[in-house]
C-alpha cells in the first residue's frame, strides 16, 4: 500500500479525482482517504503546511496503515537552474535546512541523534527509481 501526504488540499485534489474512493476516516484532525489508484491501494491525506504537521501526519499514517512506502507530494521550490516550473522532482536524499546547531560544533545541516549525527537522510532508492520511471511516462513532463 502507498501512503501519500500532501500539505494542501489543492495538491491532493488531482490524485483524489483519479482514484476510486473506498472510505475516509478522521484521525487527529486529518482526513485519511483509503482508495485505489491505477489498481494500487493508497491512503492519501492532507496534513497542512510545515514539517511539524508533516511529521505528525507521517507518524499517524505509518502507525495506522503500515504503508510500504510514503510519498510526500506537492509544491516545492528549487535552487537548481535546471529545474523549471511544472517539472517533477524526485528526491534521492534530503537535508535539514532550517535548524542550525553550528554554535554547538555541528556542521551546517547536521542533525544530532542519541546514536550519532546525520547530515543527509537517504530516500528509498528502489522507490525513487520506480517513481522516476513511472513519471517519465507522463507526456510533456521533465523529471529531475
Amino acid at each position: 500500500m502507498i501512503g501519500i501526504i500532501c500539505a494542501m488540499q489543492i495538491e491532493a485534489d488531482g490524485i483524489i479525482a483519479r482514484s476510486e474512493q473506498a472510505n475516509a476516516e478522521e484521525i487527529a484532525g486529518m482526513k485519511f482517504i483509503s482508495a485505489k489508484l491505477c489498481g494500487k491501494d493508497i491512503v492519501i491525506v492532507v496534513c497542512g503546511v510545515g514539517k511539524v504537521n508533516a511529521a505528525m501526519c507521517a507518524a499517524t499514517l505509518i502507525q495506522r496503515y503500515s504503508p510500504d512506502v510514503v510519498i510526500n507530494s506537492g509544491v516545492a521550490g528549487s535552487l537548481s537552474p535546471i529545474v523549471s516550473i511544472g517539472d517533477i522532482v524526485i528526491a534521492t536524499k534530503s537535508l535539514e535546512h532550517d535548524m542550525n546547531t553550528t554554535a554547538l560544533g555541528d556542521k551546517k545541516g547536521e542533525v544530532s541523534f542519541s546514536n550519532g549525527k546525520v547530515t543527509y537522510f537517504e530516500c528509498d532508492k528502489e522507490a525513487s527509481t520506480r517513481l522516476a520511471s513511472v513519471c517519465k511516462k507522463i507526456p510533456d513532463t521533465k523529471v529531475a
